[in-house]
């Protein structure tokens, strides 16, 4: 992979990610009011910090030791490298937004699966599935979760949403 220096104009996606996302956070901050309290903007702020957290994910070589694991644990049997991944998905997702975790997890369940010589739409497929059931687990695992929650901080008569409180409902969604 050829370096890429500083005015090639060609720019790595995800410091062109973390950029854009610097940018409408410091326009959307200059045109809200006053009256308007600063964590608004925490949710553009929060949604592209977990892109550029699985950009580093992968970059850094995390993915790679993930396959590693996924393929010493799951062996060439379909059905505990599907459950696996699915696992590792769920758990991931909880954490990042579902976007990031399948844009991080996407060449890791390739590649366990061509390795496996399994057709990669059979793992990918529940891959996507497990992305969006484990954000169901956490305020930061969908926007709309977040964004709920972001509404219901800036109001005080709604009582406020924790972190964890979309877990009881998330675990029903993951176990059935």
């Amino acid at each position: 992979r050829r370096p890429v220096s500083a005015g090639s104009g060609v720019e790595r996606p995800q410091r062109l990610s973390a950029s854009r996302v610097a940018c409408i956070n410091a326009v959307s901050m200059a045109r809200r009011p006053a009256s308007r309290p600063a964590s608004s903007a925490s949710a553009a702020i929060s949604i592209g910090a977990t892109f550029v957290v699985g950009a580093g994910m992968k970059e850094s070589g995390v993915a790679t030791l993930l396959a590693r694991g996924l393929e010493r644990v799951g062996g060439r049997r379909e059905v505990a490298l599907v459950a696996l991944l699915m696992a590792a998905t769920v758990a991931l997702s909880a954490w990042m937004s579902n976007a990031a975790t399948v844009a991080m997890l996407l060449p890791v369940a390739v590649a366990v699966a061509r390795r496996a010589l399994i057709e990669p739409s059979r793992v990918l497929l529940p891959l996507s599935h497990a992305a969006v059931w484990g954000g169901t687990l956490t305020v930061m695992g969908t926007q709309p979760n977040f964004l709920v929650a972001e509404y219901a901080a800036d109001r005080p008569a709604t009582g406020g949403i924790g972190f964890f409180d979309f877990l009881p409902v998330g675990l029903c969604i993951v176990l059935v």
